[in-house]
């Protein structure tokens, strides 16, 4: 299922929204969940949950959308989920860029520019898909690639460092099986190039925390980054 997060404090947009997802061509494969204000989606997010894509109205609440971009982007370190941003005026659009949104909508929404952003989305959610299957106390555990930071081997076990949290497990790194986007830079470390935000000769920077590059490592890591340019 794809994870649609739709947050507006208006109940007639609301009601909208979800007639224009409700003709989608694959709306029987959206799990959509609404909400009316900002603080509420950021509660869902501090709680774990996770969304393909947010579509909200940057003013619902007494949280603006723009601040729980930031949230969302530099607190919780997510760059995956998409947000399409919609507002009533026009000139809020120059403030989302370093947000990064999908896109942004002025009401009233146009059905047709609304169901093609879904669609991006969507093509950018199957680009990234897959997951990392694990088992804590015999609880089975399904984390898309696109949500893991990095991965880490410490004390034999293998630590999943996700945008939703931390998960730990007996296992080695060498038997983790990730898509072709994780990059080893380390004996104890798995990275996710799409976190990587700066590569230095020895080490790399994943919004702010720094992972080493052990020198057998080097030469491959800096090869990996040089053809992804």
């Amino acid at each position: 299922m794809y994870k649609i997060a739709v947050c507006d404090d208006d109940k007639n947009m609301r009601d909208s929204i979800a007639a224009m997802l409700g003709s989608h061509n694959r709306a029987s494969e959206l799990a959509i969940t609404y909400t009316e204000s900002c603080e509420d989606l950021l509660d869902m997010l501090m709680d774990g949950r996770s969304f393909d894509l947010i579509i909200i109205d940057i003013m619902s609440g007494r949280m603006d959308g723009i601040r729980l971009g930031r949230t969302l982007r530099l607190e919780l370190n997510n760059n995956m989920t998409q947000i399409l941003y919609i507002s009533d005026e026009q000139h809020h659009a120059m403030q989302l860029f370093d947000l990064r949104p999908l896109n942004f909508m002025v009401k009233p929404l146009s059905r047709r520019k609304l169901l093609s952003c879904v669609d991006t989305a969507m093509e950018l959610c199957s680009s990234a898909d897959g997951c990392l299957d694990f088992a804590i106390n015999h609880t089975e555990y399904m984390i898309p690639f696109r949500e893991i930071r990095f991965v880490e081997s410490s004390n034999k076990q293998v630590i999943v460092h996700s945008v939703s949290g931390d998960f730990s497990y007996y296992g080695k790194l060498d038997e983790v099986n990730v898509s072709e986007d994780f990059v080893r830079i380390h004996k104890s470390y798995l990275v996710n190039s799409r976190y990587v935000r700066l590569l230095r000769s020895d080490s790399v920077s994943l919004d702010g925390e720094v992972l080493p590059i052990s020198r057998s490592y080097r030469r491959a890591v800096r090869d990996r980054f040089m053809q992804s340019c």
